[in-house]
């Protein structure tokens, strides 16, 4: 799930310096454009989280942004400001208490959010200023040196709060009633004219004109720590150990067998070689280029007696070899020392077998290379590690349980709704029980994991909804009183919180033929999208069978069933229809049955066949009568109990005044008269007005829009069914626009595009294919060109094109091309030029040559 680009109004990733004509620049990469100009010498350096970030050096270093409306808050307006940094131990500047990290600030008026560093307690603070009032929140973890947080200032209604990491760490009062708005740039590492300058490194400075919440929050820091490009600037050796074509890192526990083959690829991830050491002889724990190891008792005692490298050209592999800490290791050496851009080395490993020992777990196993070069630097010690799952493949594949839900499988995704689902689990052997490792044998005992996707769209919830899930279970056998022997822990360790659950019953440990689990799962309450979202049932360790998942579907929906009922806004619906869940009368009731104050469809007339106010009156909806006060009217329309003839008649028969507004007598299926001009719809505010026309003569359609400030504009759907734009064009005067800067690299944005030709799919038998772009295509380059179309019936979205736009672009395209062949030119020119004179200079030189060599002969004859 990612954060709305619409809402991010500056984005300095700060991995990168730009050089723009002898400036020096970072740039911004939301749709605004806010670059960055860098002063001193912030210097871009290498880092293990980020690949590479800025480093101000607390003297005469920082960055300027010049003001603008888009990071410029006022008093009522919400926001998030929200980066990476790492804080120096010393800071060189001392004049003040403070290093200024982020300021929008040079120490004049109010200011909208700056974010400080107390260098004495070691505190964050952010705070505002209105000129007067200066509300601000302090952290109260102790900030460590040399070690980078994730800081968050959210402004979000009349409070302020602090995030670190994203965690809420503090949160205050915004006080503020006066102007917080300025006219100062925006600075990093320092505060405008007065100094604080901060030393330490920056990384990924985000605003948002919105307040996120702590989910949206920790989507960014989630983000930034999975950028793979930057990671591999600084780690390009990497590698990957799997088993079988889907590539799952997994080694399986198996009975009387040799084991299974494991692919060990060592991979290059960057665009540059990488040169290993040039070795030679036997490959040993003191020779090799590479080491691969396991953690203690993860590979079985056979695996370590017969696991061999598959012959592979220039590469051997020692036996296994075990430290004194258990931990198992293979070395590697090779006679081929470069490892290309982006290549691979695949090895293969025979005779892998897991250890029993520890039944079906996660492990970890370590790359590790003793030296190689890339880029021209050498790298020592360089180390990688990877997650590997041990799964037993000891007995049957295929467990007879039965897994899903009691009842229905739907919730509610409004937000609110705490739903309740039932799961259940059953042995469907009718002779046989399926055995059970007990608790008390610790992690080989049998286990049930329960998780959720989370955060995605198709996902359960969001990570903290999740969280609050709850789940209780009891089991019964056939015939026999409910037990609670079932031991429940959630973790939140991982990614997404689990629910392991393991069995208690030391004397009857197993499932007995049909005996069922049920495990009642509460506190759902969902945000996310409708449509479906997955739980999973994993388990592990069950003697005589495979570790293995169940999958079973939860449906999101704004409308539940349950019973034979059916209820919108309600987890509890009681009638054939409720909706919302409140407590008032008749709202919407269908049992049925036809009763009085119910809703009844037959064409007939009776008895409150809808019923608004709950009280007992005849004909509050009947056939062509709409009676809105209840009283009893004769009127098509009557609003407010008087008597109006025929001001509403909808019925689909040919009479007068199917619908009249002004109430006069018309022949018109549709009249609305604002004016007394003829065929026209007006609609009139205070200072602006819109009115449509047909031109019965020229069969013109006119839609012309009046306002008192800007004058008028019109178009026209002319007779031959196209626009013309002769009877009025697009407002575009200098007086109403703000903020012009000139479009620039139009012309090699515009060569990235492709012309496509296409059939819509509602249509792909069409002849005649299209001619356009496409959307998605266009947006990385020109964002602005790009809308959102929102079908709120289907629930879902589609881009959009300004078509027209790209005639404008067209112009600024030209106008690059023109330059630049115009400087192509000049320089051809002036490239003639030197060699003219060039030519000149050596055939002057020549005809001296040969005049001096005539006078030579010339005299010789004499």
């Amino acid at each position: 799930m990612s954060n709305s680009q619409a809402n991010l109004v500056l984005y300095l990733k700060l991995d990168e310096i730009v050089e723009d004509g002898g400036t020096k620049k970072v740039i911004d990469v939301s749709s605004q454009t806010n670059n960055g100009t860098i002063q001193g010498e912030p210097q871009l350096v290498t880092d293990e989280t980020f690949g590479s970030c800025l480093s101000f050096d607390g003297i005469n270093d920082y960055i300027e942004i010049s003001d603008a409306d888009e990071i410029d808050f006022g008093t009522n307006q919400d926001f998030t400001v929200e980066s990476w940094v790492k804080i120096a131990a010393s800071q060189p500047d001392i004049q003040n208490g403070d290093n200024d990290i982020i300021e929008k600030w040079d120490d004049n008026g109010g200011y909208p959010y700056v974010i400080r560093y107390l260098r004495n307690a070691q505190q964050i603070v952010v705070a505002r200023y209105d000129g007067s009032k200066n509300p601000g929140v302090k952290s109260q973890t102790q900030i460590k040196h040399d070690q980078f947080y994730h800081i968050a200032f959210v402004k979000q209604g009349s409070t302020l709060l602090l995030y670190l990491d994203g965690k809420k760490e503090n949160s205050s009062e915004d006080t503020t009633t006066s102007e917080t708005k300025n006219s100062s740039s925006l600075y990093l590492g320092k505060r405008g004219n007065v100094g604080n300058f901060f030393k330490g490194n920056i990384a990924h400075l985000r605003i948002y004109n919105k307040a996120l919440s702590p989910e949206e929050i920790q989507q960014d820091i989630n983000d930034d720590l999975s950028a793979i490009a930057s990671f591999n600037k600084t780690h390009p050796l990497d590698f990957n150990l799997y088993d079988g074509e889907d590539k799952e890192p997994v080694i399986f526990i198996e009975n009387d067998t040799q084991g299974e083959e494991l692919i060990l690829e060592i991979v290059n991830d960057s665009d540059q070689a990488i040169t290993l050491p040039t070795k030679s002889g036997s490959v040993s724990a003191t020779n090799h280029h590479f080491e691969l190891r396991f953690r203690p008792d993860t590979l079985s005692p056979n695996s370590l007696k017969q696991l061999v490298l598959a012959i592979k050209q220039g590469w051997s592999m020692s036996s296994p070899v075990t430290q004194d800490d258990g931990k198992v290791s293979l070395y590697f050496l090779t006679n081929n020392p470069t490892l290309g851009a982006r290549g691979t080395i695949p090895l293969t490993l025979q005779n892998i077998n897991g250890a029993a020992a520890g039944g079906a777990r996660t492990s970890r196993v370590e790359l590790k290379c003793p030296q190689f070069t890339h880029e021209g630097e050498t790298v020592s010690n360089y180390y990688r590690e990877k997650r590997l799952s041990i799964v037993s493949h000891r007995g049957k594949k295929n467990i007879p349980l039965h897994v899903g839900f009691v009842g229905s499988n739907r919730i509610l995704n409004d937000r609110s709704s705490a739903n309740e689902l039932i799961l259940r689990i059953t042995n469907v052997l009718k002779d046989k029980s399926i055995p059970l490792n007990p608790a008390s044998q610790g992690d080989e005992a049998s286990k049930l994991i329960i998780s959720f996707d989370i955060d995605s769209d198709w996902a359960l919830g969001t990570k903290s909804q999740v969280e609050n899930i709850t789940i209780e279970g009891k089991d019964w056998r056939p015939n026999e009183q409910p037990e609670d022997d079932w031991n429940i822990v959630k973790g939140n360790e991982g990614e997404t919180p689990t629910w392991t659950i393991t069995h208690q019953n030391e004397a009857e440990s197993g499932l007995a033929p049909g005996q069922v689990v049920q495990l009642t799962i509460s506190n759902i309450v969902s945000s996310l999208p409708s449509g479906q979202a997955n739980l999973y049932l994993r388990y592990e360790n069950i003697p005589g069978y495979w570790d293995g998942t169940f999958v079973c579907t939860i449906e999101k929906s704004p409308i539940l069933y349950k019973g034979k009922n059916v209820g919108i806004g309600t987890i509890n619906p009681q009638t054939k229809l409720s909706v919302n869940g409140t407590t008032t009368t008749n709202q919407l009731s269908v049992n049925g049955t036809t009763t009085t104050n119910q809703l009844s469809v037959n064409g007939t007339t009776t008895t409150n066949q809808l019923s608004v106010n709950g009280t007992t009156t005849t004909n509050q909806l009947s056939t062509n009568q709409l009676s809105v006060d209840g009283t009893t009217t004769t009127n098509q329309l009557s609003v407010d109990g008087t008597t109006t003839t025929n001001q509403l008649s909808v019925d689909g028969t040919t009479t007068t005044n199917q619908l009249s507004v002004d109430g006069t007598t018309t022949t018109a299926q549709l009249s609305v008269k604002g004016t007394t001009t003829t065929n026209a719809l007006k609609l009139d505010g205070h200072n602006h007005q819109f009115r449509m026309s047909l031109d019965e003569k020229n069969r013109n359609l006119r839609f012309e829009v009046f306002y008192n400030k800007f004058g008028s504009f019109t178009r026209v759907w002319n007779k031959n069914w196209h626009w013309d734009d002769s009877a009025g064009g697009v407002i575009s005067d200098l007086s109403l626009k703000t903020d012009i800067k000139n479009e620039g690299n139009i012309l090699s944005r515009l060569m990235q595009l492709d012309v496509k030709n296409y059939r819509w799919k509602d249509n792909p038998e069409d002849k005649i294919k299209e001619i356009g772009f496409v959307a998605q295509d266009v947006q990385p380059l020109f964002p602005a060109l790009v809308g959102e179309f929102k079908d709120q019936d289907a629930d879902e979205s589609k881009l959009t094109l300004k078509y027209a736009q790209f005639g404008v672009l067209a112009v600024g395209g030209l106008k690059e091309l023109k330059h630049e062949k115009d400087a192509e030119i000049a320089q051809l020119k002036t490239e003639m030029k030197t060699q003219i004179a060039e030519l000149k200079t050596e055939m002057e030189a020549e005809i001296k040559a040969l005049k001096d060599q005539i006078q030579q002969l010339l005299r010789g004859k004499e």
